[in-house]
């Protein structure tokens, strides 16, 4: 009988906590090991290595280090000599990049693909066999698919040719699943999948359909009761307050990501503040408007700052998620991000407002992953940095500054699963580099690999949408018709909408694969 054995890639944030499985998924595949009865083994003793990570940046680096530590080779030229890897997660969205280090790559959300595997090693299967499944199953891809594909010589972040996809998301989740407490000690419970929105620069809300837990007393009962224990416990959903029956959990919630539409109703929003979250998290994303409208995120900054303002007022904490560096950004954007800055200052009275600046990536499956953006970012951001101390210091502010341009090289590397030089003479660009202005171009790009649920040329028209938004002079819209376009499931959408978001017209379902 094979050996199996899980590698947590993750990093542990709580010295503390003792369990070698330490990430809420690495759990999670223990508790699915031990309902086969699949005793687990030191990954550097396994015949296979289940390899988890939470994410797809920094996925390389930190899964090299970890089966470094191991003791586990994790080039190409051991392949055979080595276990076999299996990994999955957000990093379905770059195959090339999973598959450097893995034998097997799980697309979607895995919970078939895994217990079939764990059935297989029960019953006394060999790795050939394992191999096999993930060649022919739908929702995988196995290393042997894609070791001959070849690079376009003057683009390599395209393939040579053009390849029908070779796997599709697995939309299956199972619900059902017990919650687990990671290494930060909070109890996660799963409310919802995917996003009911579609902003343009999110791989997350292009991987998957939108769907929620149907379990709407077991969630209420399994957070009243982990509350009533004494547990810190939040509910994972990219928009919980869209979660039909969100308005009637009470029980004090760890923190929370919202969107700023969440707020917009007032029965939201005393919810939030009836839960009293010790955080609360939400996206704004583009440093001004203008970039918010272009990414399909309008959010206008008097509303933005009437959210902090009843934050403040209830006693809540704060966190702000923007990203620095996104295609076409220029200099009137940062002269915006000053205004609304020196607002947010003389508004913040009380506790802590953090600013968690990002650097734009290209990511996978988005409509924004096929853009680069230069070298110009860094001198504004740096610009702005030595701008706060003399202008609007504020100790309730605080700002998390960017990964600087060296990480950006091996992230856009990652990202685009190409080499590092490769990454190194594209961000060395002064000006953004569009990768695949054409349909063509954008169809042979590795993340195409895997065929998303939104279609290929619906992605490649909102990327272009984006270039006419964040290129254009014209005057910004009046909030009335931008906030239109905030769709919710179900809802109509016009032609051109249904054009751009490769819609059947079906009344607001994706497109089919």
């Amino acid at each position: 009988m094979l050996t199996v054995g899980i590698l947590d890639a993750n990093s542990r944030t709580n010295a503390a906590y003792k369990g070698v499985v330490a990430s809420v998924i690495g759990q999670w595949i223990a508790w699915e090991a031990g309902r086969q009865g699949v005793d687990l083994v030191p990954p550097s003793e396994a015949d296979v290595v289940l390899l988890c990570y939470a994410g797809s940046v920094d996925w390389r680096g930190e899964c090299r280090k970890a089966l470094k530590r191991e003791k586990i080779e994790p080039e190409t030229a051991a392949r055979g000599r080595r276990p076999y890897v299996i990994t999955g997660g957000p990093v379905d969205a770059v195959p090339l990049t999973a598959l450097g280090k893995a034998d097997g790559l799980i697309v979607g959300e895995g919970y078939r693909l895994l217990r079939a595997v764990l059935e297989m090693v029960a019953s006394g299967c060999d790795v050939v066999d394992i191999a096999t499944l993930f060649e022919r199953d739908e929702h995988a891809i196995e290393w042997s698919q894609v070791c001959l594909l070849e690079r376009d010589h003057q683009r390599p972040w395209l393939l040579a040719d053009r390849v029908e996809p070779l796997a599709t998301p697995d939309p299956f989740v199972d619900w059902g699943v017990p919650p687990v407490k990671s290494d930060d000690r909070v109890v996660r419970v799963i409310g919802s999948k995917g996003c009911h929105f579609k902003c343009s620069y999110c791989a997350t809300t292009y991987r998957q359909d939108y769907s929620t837990n149907p379990d709407a007393r077991g969630v209420q009962r399994m957070v009243r009761r982990l509350s009533r224990s004494g547990e810190r416990v939040q509910l994972i959903s990219n928009d919980p307050a869209n979660i039909p029956y969100y308005t009637k959990i009470s029980q004090k919630l760890d923190s929370g990501s919202y969107t700023i539409e969440e707020f917009m109703s007032a029965e939201n929003r005393a919810a939030i503040l009836r839960q009293r979250p010790r955080i609360v998290r939400f996206g704004v994303e583009g440093i001004s408007e203008r970039l918010r409208y272009a990414w399909q995120k309008p959010i206008p900054n008097p509303t933005l700052l009437d959210v902090i303002r009843d934050l403040q007022a209830n006693k809540i904490n704060s966190h702000m998620f923007l990203i620095v560096g996104a295609p076409y950004e220029d200099e009137t954007d940062w002269d915006k991000w000053r205004e609304f800055h020196l607002e947010l200052a003389r508004t913040i009275k009380w506790g802590l407002c953090r600013l968690k600046f990002t650097t734009f990536q290209p990511s996978a499956p988005s409509p924004m992953m096929r853009f680069v953006s230069g070298t110009g970012w860094f001198e504004r951001w740096r610009k702005y940095r030595d701008w706060i101390p003399s202008h609007c210091a504020c100790r309730h502010l605080v700002v998390i500054d960017p990964r600087g341009p060296a990480s950006n090289v091996v992230d856009v590397a990652d990202q685009l699963q190409i080499t590092n030089d490769d990454a190194a003479k594209l961000t060395a660009s002064p000006t953004t580099t569009d990768l695949a202005p054409s349909l063509d171009d954008f169809a042979r790009m590795p993340s195409n690999l895997v065929r998303w649920p939104i279609s290929l040329k619906g992605r490649h028209r909102i990327g272009n949408r984006y270039v006419e938004r964040a290129t254009s002079n014209k005057a910004l819209p009046k909030i009335a018709t931008v906030r239109r376009e905030l769709k919710r499931p179900g809802q109509r959408h016009s032609k051109t909408e249904k054009a751009a978001l490769g819609i059947d017209g079906t009344g607001g379902d994706l497109k089919s694969p």
